[in-house]
């Protein structure tokens, strides 16, 4: 009898050893069944006109072979989605990518991360695939945009105001690192690089700095036609783990010496950002912002302070990068009123939700070559305020402090001096951010006002302002 019990004992423990072997076998079945890997990247026609974010997963060889479907995800701007599926045939890295209005071909070489891209077509237009091998350690945060010129120089293509991508992607986690760029021009598609550095935290949400080189050697993203392309911006981004508040924006400047057509310069900006808008004020419509201190006017000559497009002040007054047809000039304010001081306003914007607020703006004054005209007592300033009466200074445009005709700068300090960027005839892009805390905005309001006050006294002497855009954060 013990030895039968004996016996019984061991068949009680062999079958559970066998239970536990085939529990463990199932699991990780079920766990090489999920396994994947993922690419990332941005997508582009030649012609600029269609652009998306991409996502592939390629299941890994561990996976059975009937499950070994590959998919890939087509995210355009705006919020259509193109979904494909490819078939990976055995011991082959090729894949190849079709639905019934899109296809591709997908090549990964044995140890690589990057994969190539072949026979790219998306509703019957040629297109180019940039991804890179995404993983918890190292995301890859893909981001679609478009540029343009502000001075086009009669350039036949980026002059007629055509789409033309600028996309990014990012494969940091966060702070520096280098970032990977997709842009078209003409038909062609230039891959280049870039720098992400300097990035400051914010809460939730981190600034950074981008340009384009490798942040040693070279300053050049691109090579268009034999010539350097180069460009500068911001990157901002949600630093929280991934989930409903993901966001990336990018925004800069850029600029091409181009062959036939001399240097071209203009603005990127990404299709998705993290700000919310307050305002967007381009003077081209009936549409108004803003208020004013005093009635626009103008003597159709050189005392004016209105929105313009040009034809009703003085003819010897010249911008170049204009966006769009009309903006907003002043010169020799007290020539036609009484103070040589007003301001344009944009009253009590809701920033109830808003711990941020950021301002952005072109900037440009008739360059009068090496005879500059800003006395130290012209100026622009942008203010807020969140009581109505008392206005805080974070944005400025000043001369270096000479107290005659000097050209206008930056004043990055906010000490009364121009010290930064001049401010030339082209319109450039500007902007500058203040929070909303109980330190700025001790009584609590829920609304803000920004104001641009502003100084030219004497003919000569002028300012003119574009694209006023207030976002928040």
């Amino acid at each position: 009898m013990k030895k039968a019990l004996f016996y019984l004992a061991i068949i009680i423990v062999a079958a559970s050893c066998s239970a536990d072997r085939e529990e463990e076998t199932t699991e990780n079945l079920t766990f090489e069944l999920s396994t994947q890997n993922e690419y990332r990247g941005v997508f582009t026609t030649l012609d600029g006109s269609k652009r998306a974010k991409v996502f592939i997963k390629v299941p890994t060889n561990n996976v059975l072979a009937k499950s070994r479907i590959a998919t890939a995800r087509f995210e355009m701007p705006n919020g259509k989605v193109q979904e494909l599926k490819g078939s990976i045939a055995s011991n082959s890295n090729a894949i190849y990518f079709q639905n019934e209005h899109s296809s591709f071909r997908f090549q990964l070489s044995e140890g690589e991360n990057e994969p190539t891209f072949t026979e790219v077509l998306f509703f019957g237009l040629e297109g180019d695939i940039l991804a890179k091998k995404h993983t918890a350690r190292g995301p890859v945060t893909p981001v679609t945009g478009t540029y343009e010129c502000g001075t086009c120089n009669g350039h036949p293509i980026l002059g007629s105001g055509a789409t033309q991508t600028f996309n990014f992607i990012f494969s940091v986690a966060d702070g520096n690192g280098s970032i990977t760029t997709q842009t078209t021009l003409g038909g062609t598609v230039y891959n280049g690089i870039g720098i992400q550095e300097n990035c400051t935290v914010t809460g939730t949400l981190t600034n950074c700095e981008l340009s384009s080189g490798d942040g040693s050697s070279t300053t050049t993203g691109f090579l268009a036609n034999g010539n350097p392309v180069t460009w500068t911006g911001t990157h901002l981004f949600n630093n929280e783990p991934s989930g409903p508040n993901d966001c990336s924006g990018v925004s800069g400047n850029w600029q091409w010496p181009s062959v036939s057509y001399g240097l071209i310069s203009g603005t990127f900006l990404s299709d998705d950002d993290c700000s919310t808008e307050l305002v967007f004020e381009d003077f081209e419509d009936a549409t108004i912002t803003y208020t004013t201190s005093v009635p626009e006017f103008t003597d159709n000559n050189s005392d004016y302070f209105l929105r313009t497009d040009g034809s009703n002040i003085s003819s010897g007054v010249n911008f170049s990068g204009i966006l769009g047809t009309s903006f907003f000039a002043a010169q020799d304010i007290d020539g036609e009123v009484a103070s040589p001081e007003q301001s344009i306003l944009f009253n009590n914007l809701d920033v109830t939700t808003i711990s941020t607020i950021h301002f952005s703006a072109f900037f440009a004054e008739d360059d009068d070559g090496s005879n500059e005209d800003w006395d130290d007592d012209d100026f622009l300033i942008v203010e807020y305020s969140f009581d109505g009466s008392t206005f805080t200074p974070f944005f400025a445009i000043e001369n270096d402090g000479s107290a005659f005709n000097e050209a206008p700068l930056i004043d990055t300090n906010l000490d009364g001096d121009g010290d930064g960027a001049e401010i030339t005839e082209t319109f450039t892009e500007y902007s500058a951010s203040f929070v909303n805390d109980p330190v700025t905005n001790p009584g609590a309001s829920s609304t803000v006002t920004i104001r641009i006050r502003m100084r030219v006294d004497a003919g000569d002497e002028d300012i003119a302002i574009d694209n006023i855009t207030i976002s928040g954060i």
